[in-house]
This record gives structure tokens, C-alpha cells and sequence, in this order.
């Protein structure tokens, strides 16, 4: 496990489109994505979209996990210990 307690995202240059960096004509590049948008997600409707959002991340594996969460509020409350304390040595 990732000593953050992330799951490290898979690599997308890996499985990227060979075409999508030789120029089309007339200079343009193939799209990032050929897919076209699902018609069920409606754009504003952000519930909808966090929720689409959170089920492609949990697919993928690329979702915090409760331990890395922990240890990442740890790490920011420490951080924020030292940048008062710090703050509080420069004043006058």
C-alpha cells in the first residue's frame, strides 16, 4: 500500500491514442476522448455529475483510502500547528 494510503490512478499515457499526436488536417489534433457525453448526466445538475464522478473513480481504484484520509488530516493539522506558530515568531 502507498504510504499516503492513496491508490495510485493508472497511467492514461499508457493506453493513449497513437493518432491523438499526429495532427489532423488542417493542423488539428484527434479529440482527447471520442466518446460522446452520456445523455443521462445533466451538467447542471452537479449531484448527478459528483455522483457519476465517484463511481468512475471507484472503478478505476483511484479513490483515498479511510487510513490514507487519516493520516492526510494528521499531516494538515500538524501543518497548521507549525505555520501559527511560525507566523506568531514574525510578528513584532
Amino acid at each position: 500500500m502507498d504510504p499516503g494510503g492513496a491508490t495510485p490512478c493508472p497511467d492514461p499515457a499508457a493506453a493513449a491514442d497513437p493518432r491523438a499526436d499526429s495532427p489532423a488536417p488542417g493542423g488539428l489534433k484527434s479529440p482527447v476522448a471520442p466518446a460522446t457525453p452520456d445523455p443521462a448526466l445533466n451538467p447542471r445538475d452537479p449531484e448527478s455529475l459528483t455522483l457519476a464522478l465517484d463511481e468512475v473513480l471507484r472503478l478505476e481504484k483511484c479513490y483515498e483510502t479511510p487510513e490514507g484520509l487519516v493520516k492526510r488530516r494528521e499531516v494538515l493539522k500538524n501543518l497548521n500547528v507549525l505555520v501559527k506558530q511560525w507566523i506568531q515568531v514574525g510578528q513584532p
